[in-house]
């Protein structure tokens, strides 16, 4: 695959329809995993980790839960008995580390290296993470095992059963990894370009679980209802805030103004649909 098959890849005519269809994937997926069984499982006691994905250079990928918001360490939190946390687990058989957004944002600034032309690459593959326009029903079984934290031992393995919508295995994977090359973490491990998508995208998955949580926990019906007929956090929200610093790496915008948009809004500075077609440099059209 080269750059020009990658684009067309990830081409996109955003619509409501596309907005909409997202919604409902999401929606369907986070229904999903908060499905999963936790039962005796702890933060920092025993755990589990499901694999979910092998990518084409051995890398497992995971998830492991319950997360560190499922037990606060500070009162004045809400716990997020949902959370979980993307894993990595690179060819030698070591984990890598977690990543935070900080990170992502770091990676990505790296990767690119000022290159527009991968920078506006790298901002449709957020747009389509953003309504999960690639992802494709799978309904399979899994591998998981669960581990006792004080030591890492395997307690016990089994498999489970998920039904989800999660990234197409067939990518080609293997040529867009030679676009970008390898990606090289806060702490120096070096993983594929397909283990960091993956690893994006569980995140996203996880911050939808998290504020679905949030915003339907001891609500009523017509409470819950509004959520899920926005659903404005979580996935769309974390996806939409990295193709704005996208803008400001392409030079689209000014740190001024970036830093107030980060300022004023918490945190999250989701980017405008009119700006799809500049920060992609119209591999994304918007009709």
């Amino acid at each position: 695959m080269n750059k020009g098959n990658i684009i067309k890849a990830l081409k996109m005519q955003y619509d409501k329809t596309i907005a909409e269809g997202g919604k409902q994937k999401r929606l369907f997926n986070i229904k999903e995993f908060n499905k999963l069984d936790r039962s005796g499982l702890e933060f920092e006691v025993e755990e589990r980790r499901l694999c979910l994905h092998q990518t084409v250079e051995q890398e497992k990928i995971y998830i492991q839960y319950p997360g560190k918001e499922s037990k606060p360490r500070r009162s004045n939190l809400i716990p997020k008995p949902k959370d979980f946390r993307p894993k990595v687990k690179i060819k030698t058989g070591s984990f890598i580390e977690d990543f935070t957004f900080g990170d992502i944002f770091n990676i990505i600034e790296k990767t690119c290296d000022g290159d527009k032309e991968k920078l506006s690459i790298m901002a449709a593959l957020f747009c389509n993470e953003a309504y999960m326009t690639k992802h494709i029903y799978i309904e399979k079984d899994y591998e998981y095992e669960d581990i006792l934290i004080v030591n890492d031992e395997v307690k016990r393995t089994g498999r489970l059963s998920l039904k989800w919508y999660g990234i197409d295995s067939n990518t080609d994977w293997k040529n867009i990894d030679k676009y970008f090359g390898k990606i090289t973490s806060p702490k120096g491990n070096k993983i594929s370009f397909e283990a960091f998508a993956w690893m994006i995208d569980l995140l996203f998955q996880n911050e939808d679980c998290k504020y679905y949580y949030i915003n339907t926990f001891n609500k009523d019906e017509s409470e819950i209802k509004k959520y899920e007929k926005n659903l404005d956090k979580g996935r769309i929200s974390s996806a939409l805030t990295a193709m704005t610093i996208i803008k400001y790496l392409r030079k689209n915008m000014g740190i001024g103004t970036l830093y107030d948009k980060l300022k004023y809004s918490g945190g999250i500075a989701k980017i405008d649909v009119a700006s799809f077609e500049e920060v992609t440099n119209k591999i994304v059209s918007v009709l």
